[in-house]
């Protein structure tokens, strides 16, 4: 008998991860937005229609695969989602094409559509929520909906500002932390810092 772990490798769990995370999102997409091709019905395809190869809810349902599983560039979509048998199967099953669009195409595709259109899908999607009362549990005093903005990704930056700014931004006796904001350059002044009257 051998006394090696038996312990599932990072990868295994971030593969099971990520297999369960596109389980939810189709359950969730079929359950409460009717699949792919009811839910993108507002947008209308900007493409020669001799030349597709991709149907447009497949190009779509790829950018939200890309954005769900983080992986932060087009060419991941080859490497994670093209090169990949299973997702290559949901696919087909899916939308009828033999894998997953590249992401050159969802690229070129992206460029041409009408962003309104787009907004409103997302606009009929959060009404469904809410007609659907999805969301009911989560109201504040039961009575008022939660907006959330997600500003992750709005400042990026490739290198470390320096070794302290977290340090002084967060620190209780730094002294004035709006001094240690406008050094560090996070903000211009001060005056989103103070209470309102």
């Amino acid at each position: 008998m051998s006394n090696v772990s038996s312990a599932p490798s990072p990868q295994d769990e971030h593969t099971r991860q990520q297999i369960g995370l596109i389980r939810s999102f189709l359950v969730t997409v079929q359950h409460f937005f009717g699949g792919f091709g009811h839910m993108f019905r507002l947008v209308k395809d900007p493409r020669h229609p001799a030349y597709i190869i991709y149907p447009l809810p497949a190009m779509l349902a790829a950018g939200i695969l890309m954005f769900l599983l983080r992986l932060g560039a087009r060419r991941q979509v080859g490497l994670m989602l093209r090169r990949n048998g299973p997702s290559s199967a949901k696919f087909k099953a899916l939308f009828g094409t033999e894998t997953c669009p590249h992401g050159d195409s969802m690229n070129e595709t992206y460029k041409r559509l009408e962003v309104t259109e787009v907004q409103e899908t997302v606009t009929q999607m959060v009404e469904t929520l809410i007609r659907k009362k999805v969301l009911y549990r989560y109201r504040l005093f039961g009575r008022y909906f939660l907006v959330v903005v997600d500003g992750t990704g709005v400042l990026t930056f490739s290198e470390r500002h320096c070794s302290q700014w977290a340090h002084d931004l967060l620190s209780p006796c730094a002294g004035s932390q709006a001094g240690d904001r406008q050094r560090h350059g996070l903000f211009p002044d001060d005056r989103i810092y103070r209470e309102p009257r």
